[in-house]
């Protein structure tokens, strides 16, 4: 199947001009994240040395890992240090999407045979990647000990990484929330069917009860074309709107479309942007990338400025355990 090479623009994947009021861009929320972050301030915790975002769906088979796996080998090929945190402990899979077959995962961790940072495994663009246990269901239901053992473990790795990814098991369990809490920014994975739409409102609705001025990032998966994309979206936006007012503002990063390209990836155990590097798809994925390392520009800036994000796992250790 010969590939044709798609280039769409960034006003072309969302709404017409005049309907674009609902889609606040960053600049307009900024400081909604910023003065959320302030609050920790007061409280001590060491500035953050890399931008931590946690990339999660309401529930299973929207894509999540395809596309985490995806954006952080786009971001690795930009020159960007990234570590990917297959953080679905018990069924990951992220090492399945990049073609890779780690010889120790965390579950070495925990039994103290191996630290982090003896685990990592480089995946391709340079990426690295901290392989999550699979087939041990002890891994999903962690207690705070083993959790913690963990967090200190990657918190060491901090200052070696520009960005970190962290792709989050589906759902909305107590550990999901502590992780999605302290996230410095949240990306969001659908699909248009209704009941994924429903769980992502549910997985929204959940966080905004430990916390409030959100901006999650919406990328709808799986969707058959840029208006149906745009429709699920716009109808997350208007529960959320309606239900949550003043306390979620959703923001539309962008959407991919399931075809054979995306397929025969999965089933090939290769990155969908290196296996097709010209289809639509990767198109797609290399906008929500491109949008994501602006963010992460202007996040950097705000950091070197300020100091006003504060430590991912030191939040998690401090705030969220009592550390």
């Amino acid at each position: 199947m010969s590939e044709e090479r798609y280039q769409p623009d960034e006003e072309n994947l969302f709404l017409d001009p005049e309907e674009v009021a609902d889609f606040e861009d960053f600049d307009s929320n900024e400081s909604k994240l910023t003065d959320d972050s302030k609050e920790y301030s007061s409280i001590e915790i060491q500035p953050a040395k890399s931008q931590v975002i946690c990339i999660a769906s309401g529930k299973g088979g929207t894509g999540k890992t395809m596309v985490a796996a995806n954006l952080a080998v786009l971001l690795a090929k930009q020159g960007l240090k990234v570590l990917l945190i297959d953080a679905d402990f018990g069924l990951a899979n992220s090492h399945l999407i990049l073609g890779l077959e780690p010889e120790h995962d965390v579950s070495s961790v925990f039994t103290g045979e191996k630290t982090v940072s003896e685990i990592i495994i480089e995946g391709p663009g340079g990426l690295k990647l901290v392989p999550g246990g699979s087939g041990f269901s002890e891994l999903a239901m962690l207690g705070d000990e083993k959790f913690l053992q963990l967090i200190k473990g990657l918190h060491e790795l901090e200052d070696k990484a520009d960005i970190i990814l962290v792709d989050l098991p589906a759902g909305i369990n107590p550990q999901v929330m502590c992780l999605l809490n302290a996230a410095h920014e949240l990306i969001i994975v659908t699909t248009p069917e209704v009941t994924s739409l429903v769980d992502a409102y549910a997985l929204i609705k959940s966080l905004t009860k430990m916390s409030e001025n959100i901006a999650p990032q919406i990328i709808i998966n799986r969707s058959k074309d840029k208006a149906r994309a745009i429709v699920a979206f716009q109808k997350l936006l208007s529960v959320t709107q309606k239900h949550l007012t003043g306390k979620v503002f959703p923001k539309f990063l962008g959407w991919v479309p399931q075809n054979w390209y995306v397929i025969n990836s999965v089933a090939s155990r290769k990155p969908l942007v290196n296996r097709h590097p010209q289809c639509f798809a990767t198109a797609c994925l290399e906008l929500i990338a491109s949008k994501t390392l602006k963010r992460h520009v202007k996040w950097v800036d705000q950091q070197t400025e300020t100091f006003v994000y504060p430590s991912y796992f030191a939040k998690l250790e401090h705030v969220v355990y009592g550390r």
